[in-house]
């Protein structure tokens, strides 16, 4: 069987399986880190549709990268008086910044030919 995102992210913060009262607060995390990526450029095909499952009922596997950083992201804001927070975090806007710049990862960026060309008559 499959691991979800969201068990995947719970190992890592070394949380029980079988415990769920952070459940939300996780999924929460999981999802605002996604977003965070793709509002950066990240494409949103390499990021996983959290609506998507598979046959088995797990969702999609992620990509290696983007499962690195939604646990770091997990680790730097899960909880209260995170004393790792700063590391983490500044980790996580590193490897974002690199996801950003591979053109595997990276939201292709178009220039519509007309406000190029306008941009130029009107200097």
């Amino acid at each position: 069987m499959l691991e979800t995102i969201k068990d995947i992210v719970k190992k890592h913060l070394r949380i029980s399986a079988s415990v769920t009262a952070f459940d939300d607060e996780i999924k929460n995390l999981i999802k605002a880190c996604l977003l965070d990526l793709e509002t950066s450029g990240v494409a949103s095909s390499v990021l996983p549709d959290l609506s998507i499952t598979t046959s088995s009922g797990a969702e999609e596997t992620l990509d290696p990268l983007i499962e690195r950083a939604v646990i770091t992201y997990s680790k730097a804001f899960f909880g209260y008086e995170n004393s790792d927070y700063e590391k983490l975090f500044s980790s996580y806007e590193s490897q974002k910044q690199k996801l950003c710049i591979v053109t595997d990862y990276a939201e292709p960026y178009v220039v519509e030919e007309e406000e190029w060309f306008g941009e130029i008559l009107d200097t």
